[in-house]
């Protein structure tokens, strides 16, 4: 093997006769999986293992400590998602159309109060365990936490260790688990868990539709429109970032792949317009078209100007009230945050200062970390290849998810082959 490796190989030869030597194919998913390792599957498993036993103890003892009800920040919202359930389950439907229930009265005649801005989807899995038995805050916490939220870190662990490997997925998700002050305690919130959940389903749901093939394409096109249509009937701001952040990364990983590019965002799309269909058929149904359009303009009014008007402020409070719809007053004047620098003051401010320098420092670096490992797979590529142009677009475009290790080839592999740019003496993880 040693011989070989250091003898030309063929795509070499045809580089120096100035002939350009075919990539080689890209094997299917289950190849490059079997491909792998046995450590690199240990590996993965080990991770995983070591995220499932820390996770089981920070949220076992979080949630022992405080007797299923943890004193934390938003947890009212644990409450809000219990009595939507209770609201649905016990009054009558027709009257609010399935919309988010307000009322805290236990007479019916004081229901629906509707909430009518959002479709609150974490009210829907609320509901569902309400309805197997779960009719407390602390069991909806209990059965939440180790459940969906057990889901939503596994999508986190999985999603990074394709990406950038099982080591580096442990890391961040134990972070994740641990860092009480910014994520740790929003975990037990049963309406803040699904943010965590619909923003890595999201990317795994990209992820899918590029490394499927026939059915199982289909499949994840169908799981694609699934996800999103719940991801729209959420909290629309959290549905805005996610969403682009979702576009942006299937135009990363297949711009040349129009395709299924092309493919991702319609599944994406209309995900979102089933989504938003269903919200806007339930106001449709419970307000009619032009009260629904009047909500809307006194909504995005009150929200982005200042209504120090008393004839609007009247009108407002008239609108509302006759029609028992929830509308929180919290009317502030957003002209000095329509800048450039108030988004930078704020950036930097209310989140990078809270993190501190050199938290931040050790972020951005670790963020642009992986340009010199890409420069250097792109030469070991140009190597395999013996096109370097071509090899080094290659590398740039996947250099986030693969990892060209020394060391030796794995039986079985050809001496003078490559899997995907690997050359001799390397081997391309794949998860």
């Amino acid at each position: 093997m040693r011989a070989s490796a250091s003898a030309a190989s063929p795509s070499e030869g045809l580089a120096a006769a100035g002939l350009e030597s075919p990539a080689p194919a890209e094997p299917s998913a289950s190849s490059r999986l079997g491909a792998g390792s046995g450590a690199d599957r240990r590996a993965y498993v080990w991770c995983l293992g070591t995220l499932t036993v820390v996770y089981l103890v920070v949220y076992g003892w979080l949630l022992a400590a405080t007797d299923l009800l943890p004193y934390v920040y938003d947890n009212n919202e644990t409450f809000s998602s219990l009595w939507h359930a209770h609201n649905l389950y016990s009054y009558d439907v027709f009257r609010s159309w399935g919309l988010t229930d307000e009322a805290f009265s236990p007479h019916a005649p004081a229901h629906p109060y509707a909430h009518t801005h959002q479709g609150n989807f974490p009210r829907l899995p609320a509901f569902v365990i309400y309805v197997l038995g779960a009719r407390t805050a602390e069991s909806q916490i209990l059965v939440t936490t180790f459940t969906a939220g057990v889901v939503a870190m596994f999508f986190a662990f999985h999603f990074l260790a394709r990406r950038a490997g099982p080591y580096f997925a442990l890391i961040a998700t134990l972070v994740l688990t641990t860092d009480y002050l910014f994520y740790t305690q929003w975990h037990v919130v049963t309406y803040r868990v699904w943010h965590l959940f619909f923003m890595f389903s999201s990317l795994l749901c990209i992820d899918g539709i590029g490394r499927g093939v026939g059915r199982q394409r289909r499949l994840w096109l169908l799981l694609t429109f699934v996800n999103f249509a719940g991801l729209f009937y959420f909290e629309l701001v959290f549905v805005a970032f996610t969403s682009i952040l979702s576009g942006l990364y299937a135009c990363w990983s297949y711009w040349r792949r129009p395709r299924t590019l092309l493919l991702a965002w319609i599944a994406e799309g209309l995900g979102g317009l089933f989504g938003i269909g269903v919200l806007i058929l339930q106001l449709r149904m419970y307000l009619g078209w032009a009260a629904l359009f009047e909500d809307f303009y006194l909504t995005f009014f009150t929200r982005n100007r200042v209504a120090d008007d008393p004839a609007m402020l009247a009108r407002i409070e008239s609108f509302y009230q006759d029609r028992n719809i929830a509308f929180w007053f919290n009317i502030v004047d957003v002209g000095d945050l329509r800048s450039l620098s108030a988004f930078v003051h704020q950036v930097f401010e209310y989140h990078l200062g809270v993190l501190t320098p050199f938290l931040t420092l050790g972020c951005l670096v670790r963020s642009h970390g992986p340009a010199r490992p890409c420069s250097i797979g792109a030469a070991r590529l140009a190597t395999c290849y013996g096109v370097a142009g071509r090899s080094r677009r290659r590398s740039d475009r996947s250099g986030w998810w693969w990892r060209c290790d020394r060391g030796p080839v794995r039986s079985g592999a050809s001496s003078g082959a490559c899997w995907r740019g690997a050359p001799v003496r390397s081997r391309a993880r794949h998860w």
